[in-house]
């Protein structure tokens, strides 16, 4: 291999793939037909964003070497940067089947279903690396976030101590420590790990996340919703969404029966109150949790960009709905009512939008969330000029009832577009 090869493999493991792509292509002009070369050129496009050239790239050197496991490989990776996990998972089957006894095309093969949250799978994958090289790093950390996710929390600490006991300084490492020992709800434990992870790589967004969701956990009601959250996260979704419905439709039912026997109404409406206020912690314990954790001098700094936008548009909507509030107890005046309605309604999209993958799911719970608003703003306009004329406020009645309709959808929304992965 030429100097600018070896150049560009060290610039890869550094990450700047800006500079290995230059030294790759330096080498192909003199050695067009390296097909090892068009593949790792095609991953660092990839990581560039260049997904159409990076396509080009590996395509070129599954032409030129179609039974070589590596472009293969590569190809899984440039998929999965795409969140195109089927695709990934489908071409590193092939680098499997290739060379089955390479740990890194089995971990490979992990990370693709893990994607897609085939957890026994990936679990699977991962100890088939492990079985041709005990000591990869990539197959033991898939295997600890698969056991995971299939709640064998103590598995999954015994792993990754397998992992940590041969490389201390592996940041990824850390990090699953921390994550497990969130599952098992010992978050002041779990924040050793996630400080340790960003020590070693400040650029790891998993640690920083388990970090604030760690430092959140410190408060005891938002660990009773993370323990919530996470237990849900393990499942798969269509039975996420039946619990969702079920619980609503249960709801309904109860409702229902509430009103037709006043006898048993006693009975069952501490139950609906119960589910109605577990509804609400759902839907506000992050953005709110995010909000208090920003007064905290180290949370602040823990936080993403996105959680504190999202934490500023929480903290709007719940000032606009403390004036409505306070005014309409106040003044007794309509326009208020409706002033902390418009606040109380808009919470739930507003914080929504930066939950969601960037792309087509943000995009469209953001429309939803305008639609709101401009709804929103056509019943608080009409309120106050049927307030000030005296004439019939029709307009804002109907505005109203549509802002409702939209308060009704916006768990919906929420759920469906925060669960959403944009293919790129």
């Amino acid at each position: 291999m030429s100097p600018s090869f070896h150049r560009a493999v060290v610039l890869y493991q550094q990450s700047r793939f800006d500079l290995a792509t230059t030294e790759l292509r330096r080498h192909l002009a003199d050695d067009p037909g390296d097909a090892r070369c068009h593949a790792l050129l095609g991953v660092c496009l990839g990581h560039q964003e260049e997904f159409a050239a990076a396509e080009a790239e590996i395509g070129e050197a599954i032409a030129l070497a179609p039974d070589e496991p590596y472009p293969h490989y590569c190809r899984s990776l440039v998929f999965a940067m795409r969140s195109r996990f089927d695709d990934a998972e489908e071409a590193a089957r092939t680098a499997v089947e290739l060379d089955p006894t390479s740990a890194t095309y089995h971990g490979q093969l992990a990370r693709a279903l893990f994607g897609q949250r085939k957890w026994r799978a990936a679990l699977d994958a991962a100890l088939a690396g492990l079985q041709h090289d005990p000591d990869d790093t990539g197959c033991g950390n898939l295997r600890t976030m698969a056991l995971s996710k299939l709640g064998n929390q103590d598995a999954a600490i015994a792993a990754v101590d397998e992992l940590l006991a041969r490389d201390p300084d592996d940041a990824l490492s850390h990090a699953n420590k921390g994550w497990a020992l969130v599952h098992q709800g010992k978050s002041k434990q779990a924040l050793e790990h996630f400080r340790e992870a960003l020590r070693l790589d400040p650029t790891l967004d998993y640690a920083r996340s388990g970090m604030v969701e760690a430092l959140k956990a410190q408060n005891p009601l938002y660990r009773w919703i993370l323990g919530y959250f996470l237990w849900m996260s393990r499942l798969d979704r269509r039975v996420q969404w039946g619990i969702i419905i079920g619980g609503y439709f249960g709801y309904r039912f109860l409702s229902n029966l509430a009103k037709a026997n006043e006898s048993i109404s006693t009975y069952i409406t501490p139950i609906l109150i119960a589910y109605v206020v577990f509804a609400l912690l759902t839907w506000f314990a992050v953005p709110l949790s995010n909000l208090l954790l920003r007064l905290s001098r180290f949370g602040r700094h823990a936080l993403s960009r996105d959680q504190r936008i999202s934490s500023n548009w929480f903290a709007a909507c719940l000032a606009v709905f403390a004036v409505g509030a306070i005014g309409a107890i106040a003044f007794d005046k309509i326009v208020f009512f409706v002033l902390a309605l418009f606040g109380a309604g808009m919470a739930l999209p507003l914080t929504t939008i930066y939950n969601c993958d960037i792309g087509w799911p943000r995009r469209a719970m953001s429309y939803y969330t305008a639609g709101m608003a401009i709804v929103g703003g056509l019943m608080l306009g009409s309120t106050v000029f049927g307030t000030t004329t005296g004439e019939p406020a029709e307009v804002s009645l109907i505005a109203v009832q549509l802002f409702v309709l939209g308060i009704i959808g916006s768990p919906w929304a929420a759920n469906y577009f925060a669960g959403a992965t944009a293919r790129r």
